[in-house]
């Protein structure tokens, strides 16, 4: 089975749902990061979410006090999406303490299957076609799975930041991309 990045289109609606579906129902829901608005998405709103997402490529002409930004779903030849990604194309200081280049995140029912180490190397290999070649990766102190992928590819602890607004410590990990 091949997995590959790309980017959301109006015929993954009924995936994108059944995903953000999972991500409500999950025990752990508050701590569902890395999609920026994903978990707002419903029905009603999934072409202003299409809209959204190809207006964050060029963030700056909107809101300049915003970094431009790409996303990406891991799917398979049958259009199954496992997960997403978001590329942030440059750090800003609200970033560079919490969140970092890259967001990504996996749907329930497709944890612990190795797919979140393989998105990862894949939106690192996007970077690199975006010019970016030092990145910027955090996870929650407590996510050892998240933790564990980062440095799977590459990522070296650098520290780690409680961040007060989200009452919670992020560890940072940069990665240079060859």
């Amino acid at each position: 089975m091949d997995l590959y990045l790309r980017e959301i289109n109006k015929n993954d609606k009924d995936e994108i749902l059944s995903m953000i579906s999972e991500i409500n129902n999950s025990t752990d829901y508050e701590k569902f990061e890395g999609l920026s608005n994903i978990k707002k998405v419903d029905n009603d709103n999934f072409d202003d979410f299409l809209i959204e997402l190809e207006n964050n490529k060029n963030m700056k002409l909107y809101k300049p006090h915003l970094v431009d930004q790409s996303t990406f779903v891991l799917v398979d030849n049958n259009n199954h999406i496992y997960g997403g990604t978001n590329i942030r194309h440059e750090l800003n200081d609200n970033l560079l303490r919490h969140g970092g280049n890259i967001g990504y995140l996996i749907r329930p029912s497709e944890r612990g299957n190795g797919y979140a180490t393989l998105m990862l190397k894949l939106t690192l290999e996007k970077c690199k076609e975006l010019d970016i070649h030092k990145v910027l990766i955090t996870c929650r102190e407590e996510n050892i799975a998240s933790a564990k992928v980062i440095e799977s590819n590459g990522g070296i602890y650098e520290s780690s930041l409680y961040i007060e607004e989200k009452n919670a410590t992020y560890r940072r990990y940069w990665i240079n991309i060859k």
